[in-house]
Protein backbone atom coordinates (compact mmCIF):
# COMPACT_ATOMS: atom_id res chain seq x y z
CA UNK A 1 0.00 0.00 0.00
CA UNK A 2 2.91 2.72 0.76
CA UNK A 3 4.25 1.76 -2.54
CA UNK A 4 1.04 2.26 -4.27
CA UNK A 5 0.64 5.52 -2.28
CA UNK A 6 4.13 6.89 -3.33
CA UNK A 7 3.28 5.76 -6.66
CA UNK A 8 0.08 7.52 -7.49
CA UNK A 9 1.65 10.82 -5.73
CA UNK A 10 3.90 10.94 -8.01
CA UNK A 11 2.85 10.01 -10.74
CA UNK A 12 -0.45 12.07 -10.09
CA UNK A 13 1.90 15.27 -9.54
CA UNK A 14 4.12 15.20 -12.62
CA UNK A 15 1.68 17.51 -14.92
CA UNK A 16 1.25 19.83 -11.91
CA UNK A 17 5.00 19.81 -11.50
CA UNK A 18 5.02 20.58 -15.80
CA UNK A 19 2.84 23.43 -15.73
CA UNK A 20 4.26 24.95 -12.18
CA UNK A 21 7.79 24.24 -11.66
CA UNK A 22 7.53 25.44 -8.29
CA UNK A 23 5.44 22.32 -7.58
CA UNK A 24 7.72 20.55 -9.25
CA UNK A 25 10.41 21.69 -6.65
CA UNK A 26 8.06 21.57 -3.60
CA UNK A 27 7.92 17.64 -4.47
CA UNK A 28 11.43 17.43 -5.74
CA UNK A 29 12.27 18.90 -1.99
CA UNK A 30 9.18 16.37 -0.49
CA UNK A 31 11.34 13.15 -2.22
CA UNK A 32 14.74 14.75 -1.00
CA UNK A 33 13.97 15.76 2.40
CA UNK A 34 11.66 13.41 3.51
CA UNK A 35 12.44 10.62 1.49
CA UNK A 36 8.90 8.91 0.87
CA UNK A 37 10.13 6.31 -1.36
CA UNK A 38 12.41 4.66 1.31
CA UNK A 39 9.70 4.85 3.72
CA UNK A 40 7.57 2.16 1.28
CA UNK A 41 8.96 -1.55 1.49
CA UNK A 42 8.79 -2.69 -2.07
CA UNK A 43 9.57 -1.72 -5.62
CA UNK A 44 8.82 1.97 -5.08
CA UNK A 45 12.10 2.28 -3.52
CA UNK A 46 14.03 1.42 -6.26
CA UNK A 47 12.44 3.90 -9.26
CA UNK A 48 14.28 6.95 -9.06
CA UNK A 49 11.42 9.51 -8.78
CA UNK A 50 13.43 12.71 -8.26
CA UNK A 51 15.11 11.81 -10.87
CA UNK A 52 11.33 12.22 -13.15
CA UNK A 53 10.24 14.85 -11.40
CA UNK A 54 13.69 16.99 -11.89
CA UNK A 55 13.23 16.13 -15.84
CA UNK A 56 9.68 17.46 -16.04
CA UNK A 57 10.38 20.13 -13.61
CA UNK A 58 12.74 21.64 -15.85
CA UNK A 59 10.99 21.32 -19.11
CA UNK A 60 8.02 23.08 -17.04
CA UNK A 61 10.34 25.80 -16.48
CA UNK A 62 11.69 26.09 -20.29
CA UNK A 63 8.15 26.73 -21.89
CA UNK A 64 6.49 28.59 -19.00
CA UNK A 65 6.36 31.82 -19.65
CA UNK A 66 6.16 32.41 -15.90
CA UNK A 67 9.29 30.35 -14.54
CA UNK A 68 11.87 30.81 -17.44
CA UNK A 69 14.27 31.55 -15.59
CA UNK A 70 16.94 28.56 -14.26
CA UNK A 71 18.51 31.23 -11.78
CA UNK A 72 18.71 34.12 -10.09
CA UNK A 73 21.22 36.65 -12.09
CA UNK A 74 23.04 37.73 -8.68
CA UNK A 75 26.91 37.01 -8.54
CA UNK A 76 26.27 34.68 -5.36
CA UNK A 77 25.18 32.71 -7.79
CA UNK A 78 27.62 32.59 -10.73
CA UNK A 79 29.61 32.02 -7.63
CA UNK A 80 28.74 28.92 -7.15
CA UNK A 81 28.78 27.89 -10.79
CA UNK A 82 32.50 28.75 -10.63
CA UNK A 83 32.79 26.58 -7.32
CA UNK A 84 31.29 23.94 -9.18
CA UNK A 85 34.22 24.47 -11.72
CA UNK A 86 36.90 24.54 -9.75
CA UNK A 87 36.53 21.21 -8.10
CA UNK A 88 35.72 19.87 -11.50
CA UNK A 89 39.07 21.19 -12.40
CA UNK A 90 40.40 19.35 -8.92
CA UNK A 91 38.85 16.16 -10.15
CA UNK A 92 40.85 16.32 -13.14
CA UNK A 93 43.89 17.11 -12.03
CA UNK A 94 43.91 14.29 -9.25
CA UNK A 95 43.38 11.84 -12.20
CA UNK A 96 41.38 9.44 -10.49
CA UNK A 97 38.71 8.53 -11.79
CA UNK A 98 36.68 5.43 -9.81
CA UNK A 99 32.75 5.36 -8.80
CA UNK A 100 33.69 7.16 -5.58
CA UNK A 101 34.98 10.19 -7.38
CA UNK A 102 32.70 10.24 -10.02
CA UNK A 103 29.70 9.48 -8.28
CA UNK A 104 30.97 12.32 -5.90
CA UNK A 105 30.92 14.98 -7.74
CA UNK A 106 28.25 14.39 -9.73
CA UNK A 107 25.69 14.37 -6.81
CA UNK A 108 27.81 17.85 -5.97
CA UNK A 109 26.63 18.90 -9.43
CA UNK A 110 23.09 18.08 -8.94
CA UNK A 111 22.99 19.67 -5.29
CA UNK A 112 24.27 23.01 -7.54
CA UNK A 113 21.93 22.95 -9.76
CA UNK A 114 18.69 22.38 -7.82
CA UNK A 115 20.23 25.61 -5.33
CA UNK A 116 20.40 27.73 -8.48
CA UNK A 117 17.04 26.42 -10.06
CA UNK A 118 15.48 27.20 -6.82
CA UNK A 119 16.98 30.66 -7.09
CA UNK A 120 15.22 31.19 -10.42
CA UNK A 121 11.86 30.16 -9.23
CA UNK A 122 10.88 31.01 -5.38
CA UNK A 123 10.53 34.44 -6.48
CA UNK A 124 7.98 35.43 -3.78
CA UNK A 125 7.51 35.38 -0.07
CA UNK A 126 4.65 33.10 -0.49
CA UNK A 127 6.78 30.60 -2.32
CA UNK A 128 10.00 30.88 -0.13
CA UNK A 129 7.28 30.04 2.96
CA UNK A 130 6.01 26.95 1.54
CA UNK A 131 9.64 25.91 0.47
CA UNK A 132 10.58 26.39 4.29
CA UNK A 133 7.43 24.13 5.28
CA UNK A 134 8.17 21.62 3.26
CA UNK A 135 11.67 20.96 3.79
CA UNK A 136 11.14 21.94 7.77
CA UNK A 137 7.92 19.17 8.09
CA UNK A 138 9.99 17.10 6.49
CA UNK A 139 12.70 16.95 9.42
CA UNK A 140 9.92 17.65 12.04
CA UNK A 141 8.20 14.36 11.16
CA UNK A 142 11.34 11.81 11.36
CA UNK A 143 12.05 14.49 14.84
CA UNK A 144 8.38 13.72 16.26
CA UNK A 145 8.89 9.56 15.10
CA UNK A 146 12.21 9.42 16.51
CA UNK A 147 12.08 11.47 19.49
CA UNK A 148 8.89 9.69 20.65
CA UNK A 149 11.04 6.76 20.59
CA UNK A 150 13.63 7.83 22.60
CA UNK A 151 11.93 9.14 24.91
CA UNK A 152 9.27 5.63 25.15
CA UNK A 153 12.72 3.76 25.22
CA UNK A 154 14.73 6.18 27.77
CA UNK A 155 17.41 6.90 25.03
CA UNK A 156 18.54 3.08 25.11
CA UNK A 157 17.29 2.77 21.59
CA UNK A 158 20.24 1.48 18.82
CA UNK A 159 21.83 4.34 16.93
CA UNK A 160 19.23 6.30 14.63
CA UNK A 161 20.07 6.06 11.00
CA UNK A 162 18.27 8.87 7.94
CA UNK A 163 15.85 7.36 6.00
CA UNK A 164 17.90 7.12 2.63
CA UNK A 165 20.47 9.08 0.19
CA UNK A 166 21.93 11.75 1.60
CA UNK A 167 20.91 11.76 4.64
CA UNK A 168 21.20 7.65 5.66
CA UNK A 169 24.37 8.32 7.53
CA UNK A 170 23.91 8.96 10.85
CA UNK A 171 25.97 12.05 10.91
CA UNK A 172 24.56 13.77 7.65
CA UNK A 173 21.09 13.12 9.31
CA UNK A 174 22.13 14.89 12.49
CA UNK A 175 23.46 17.83 10.62
CA UNK A 176 20.33 18.24 8.71
CA UNK A 177 18.41 17.79 11.41
CA UNK A 178 20.24 20.73 13.30
CA UNK A 179 20.09 22.73 9.95
CA UNK A 180 16.02 22.09 10.20
CA UNK A 181 16.05 23.51 13.84
CA UNK A 182 15.98 27.40 12.53
CA UNK A 183 13.33 26.62 9.91
CA UNK A 184 10.97 24.47 12.88
CA UNK A 185 11.17 27.89 14.84
CA UNK A 186 10.89 30.27 12.20
CA UNK A 187 7.38 28.72 10.88
CA UNK A 188 6.60 28.25 14.46
CA UNK A 189 7.16 31.66 15.40
CA UNK A 190 5.78 33.46 12.71
CA UNK A 191 2.41 30.78 12.69
CA UNK A 192 -1.17 32.60 14.13
CA UNK A 193 -2.85 29.27 14.75
CA UNK A 194 -1.98 28.53 18.31
CA UNK A 195 -2.43 24.68 17.85
CA UNK A 196 -0.14 24.15 14.98
CA UNK A 197 2.27 26.76 16.72
CA UNK A 198 2.45 24.91 19.67
CA UNK A 199 2.93 21.61 17.63
CA UNK A 200 6.19 23.29 15.50
CA UNK A 201 7.85 24.36 18.79
CA UNK A 202 7.20 21.27 19.88
CA UNK A 203 9.38 19.73 17.17
CA UNK A 204 12.20 21.78 18.10
CA UNK A 205 13.16 19.92 21.15
CA UNK A 206 12.22 16.49 19.33
CA UNK A 207 14.85 17.06 17.07
CA UNK A 208 17.05 17.74 19.44
CA UNK A 209 16.66 14.58 20.74
CA UNK A 210 17.09 12.99 17.72
CA UNK A 211 20.64 13.91 16.93
CA UNK A 212 21.40 13.16 20.42
CA UNK A 213 20.07 9.48 19.34
CA UNK A 214 22.05 9.00 16.41
CA UNK A 215 25.43 9.32 18.63
CA UNK A 216 26.86 11.89 16.20
CA UNK A 217 29.52 14.25 18.21
CA UNK A 218 29.29 16.77 15.40
CA UNK A 219 25.81 16.58 15.14
CA UNK A 220 25.25 17.30 18.82
CA UNK A 221 27.57 20.15 18.72
CA UNK A 222 25.67 21.96 16.01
Amino acid sequence: MRDLFVSLLVLGLLPSCFRKPFVGLCLFSLLAYMRLQDLSWGFAREVRWSFYVAIVMFAGALVSARDRSYMAKDWRCYVMILLMGVVGVSVVIAGQYDDNVTGGYTEFGKIIIISLFTTGIVTSRDRLRLLIWVIALSFGFFSLKAGLVGIATLGQQQIIQGPGGMLKDNNDFALALAMGVPMLWHIASSEKRTSLRRLFFLLVPMAGITIMMTHSRGGFLA
